[in-house]
């Protein structure tokens, strides 16, 4: 799932990391595979060149992989860390128990060489 918002230059993109339980299948099919990430990531499209956004858009490499390709030292800021209930809606989109406790963490990313934000993760 993804959004971008044209107003305030930002995309939001879900990302969820999946596993092949049948370790005898590369077969991604929904009786396989469990859903053992969830992510949220917000990026600022106005702090980066059309290039990184045009992949970010139109390709499937990775946020973090499009920051080395471009070269971009990145540091974060306002790490923290969140416990919560599995609820009604993230077992929608996952293979949690309800009322499971899970853990996650938030934090920003930020360019180095002009200290401006370049995203923001839970």
């Amino acid at each position: 799932m993804a959004n971008k918002n044209v107003h305030n230059q930002t995309y939001l993109r879900t990302i969820v990391m999946l596993i092949n339980k049948n370790k005898k299948s590369n077969m991604l099919g929904n009786k396989v595979t469990k859903v053992i990430e969830l992510a949220f990531i917000i990026m600022n499209f106005a702090a980066f060149p059309d290039q990184i956004k045009n992949q970010v858009l139109h390709t499937n490499v990775r946020f973090g992989q499009l920051l080395i390709n471009y070269d971009i030292k990145i540091t974060t800021r306002g790490r923290a860390y969140f416990a919560m209930q599995c609820d009604q809606a993230l077992l929608s989109l996952t293979n949690c128990e309800k009322n499971r406790t899970l853990y996650g963490r938030t934090n920003t990313i930020i360019n180095v060489a002009n200290n401006r934000w370049l995203a923001q993760v839970v």
